[in-house]
């Protein structure tokens, strides 16, 4: 029976008028349009934000493409003129879906962790494809290769090498989603926190609703109805909503948490001790005379700065699964539960082993180098205030570490 029923609905050709057509168009580009807007509004921007509106862009310019080749389709006002504009049309709507595969392939790079060099080197690498589906599609206005336009201005596929350039066309475009799935699971699987596998995971499963959207309009029952670009901009949405859920729990420059999520972390840490030689640490971290530093280099070189060592942090902190924050302009923590004081010690120590080898390639090329004074605190069950009295301590022995560090300094310059 339910074998019957599929074959039956399989036969079914399912005509879509064209108001329901525009309907459906119009509420997919409305959904873009307010993405787009989203990052319109904001002051700053990162590469990966940049990124993501171009793919918006070209998909929203693929939908409006999608829309007057549909409306122009069998329509015979205008004789040879209409046949020639509508075959430029549809050309053009096969070369955005390489577009919009090349943004996304960007925008993924990035998100994976891409270094600028090597997101540039791959740019080059994947101008290939794309200008490959560009020449097919193009090329068809005047060869048939991937489309032709009858008489009646009907588009049909390629006609004259049947369906082969037509296909291979569409899997190019596949095939560069493909390559990212893949490493985007590569990537997942070599990620040291459970953040960075969630965010690996994501990218790459942009390409299932579309694949799905493809996969069932080209049947013969759905070819009326735009599944394709529907399900991409859907994909894009809980892509979107879930970045940007993280995103309140990160802070914009370091890409590590922010404050918040330090308080948040403290207090489920300390509310989930159980055992009484069971203790919450808290490592604070300073930027010695970043002010000044910011003065003498400026903020820019600020910034960079502070990348650099949340970058630090991270390698020293991700392989041991310890919760790293930027706590406040130019401080960060490091905060585990643990029974032994040697785990603190011994992590302070790496971040100044790391510090210190940094400092002497930074003095070789930038001239400067940046000193960290380190405070940390312990923290038993029992206490009321137990997160705010384990932050304070912390502040504490930093600040004594700072004047140590201070001192120490003006005492070198004085014996000079």
């Amino acid at each position: 029976m339910i074998s019957l029923l599929s074959e039956a609905i399989l036969a079914t050709e399912w005509e879509l008028t064209l108001p329901a057509f525009l309907e459906i168009e119009a509420f997919t580009f409305a959904i873009v349009l307010v993405l787009y807007v989203s990052f319109l509004r904001r002051s700053e921007s990162m590469l990966d934000d940049r990124l993501f509106k171009y793919v918006l862009l070209a998909v929203a310019a693929e939908i409006v493409i999608e829309t007057v080749s549909r409306c122009l389709q069998e329509r015979t006002f205008g004789g040879a003129a209409l046949t020639w504009s509508l075959r430029v049309i549809v050309a053009l709507f096969y070369s955005l879906e390489a577009v919009c595969c090349f943004f996304w392939l960007r925008y993924a790079d990035c998100k994976l962790g891409a270094t600028p060099r090597g997101l540039k080197i791959r740019t080059f690498l994947y101008l290939a494809p794309t200008l490959a589906v560009l020449v097919l599609s193009v090329g068809s206005i005047w060869t048939n290769w991937v489309f032709t336009i009858s008489d009646a201005n009907v588009f049909t596929r390629g006609n004259q090498y049947t369906d082969a350039l037509y296909f291979s066309a569409n899997y190019i475009c596949l095939a560069m989603l493909v390559y990212i799935w893949v490493r985007s699971l590569i990537c997942a699987k070599k990620a040291t926190t459970k953040r960075e596998r969630k965010e690996a995971l994501l990218v790459g499963s942009f390409m299932y609703l579309p694949l799905i959207g493809a996969f069932l309009q080209v049947q013969p029952f759905a070819q009326d109805i735009p599944l394709l670009w529907t399900t991409t901009v859907l994909s894009l949405l809980i892509i979107f909503i879930t970045i940007q859920s993280s995103k309140i729990s990160q802070d914009s420059l370091t890409l590590v948490y922010n404050n918040s999520m330090l308080t948040h972390y403290l207090s489920q840490a300390y509310s989930k001790l159980d055992n009484e030689n069971s203790f919450v640490y808290l490592i604070l971290i300073d930027v010695d005379g970043f002010k000044k530093f910011n003065q003498t280099f400026g903020r820019e070189e600020g910034d960079k700065a502070l990348v650099q060592i949340a970058g630090i942090l991270k390698e020293v902190s991700s392989p041991k699964n310890l919760f790293l924050a930027r706590y406040e302009s130019d401080k960060f923590a490091i905060a585990f539960t643990e029974e032994m004081d040697d785990k603190a010690e011994e992590i302070i120590s790496e971040v100044q082993q790391r510090m210190s080898k940094e400092n002497e390639d930074a003095n070789k090329a930038k001239g400067y180098s940046l000193r960290l004074a380190i405070g940390y605190s312990k923290l038993g069950a029992g206490f009321a205030n137990g997160p705010d009295l384990l932050i304070s301590t912390a502040d504490t022995q930093m600040y004594l570490n700072k004047r140590a560090v201070v001192e120490t300094v003006s005492d070198k310059k004085e014996g000079n």
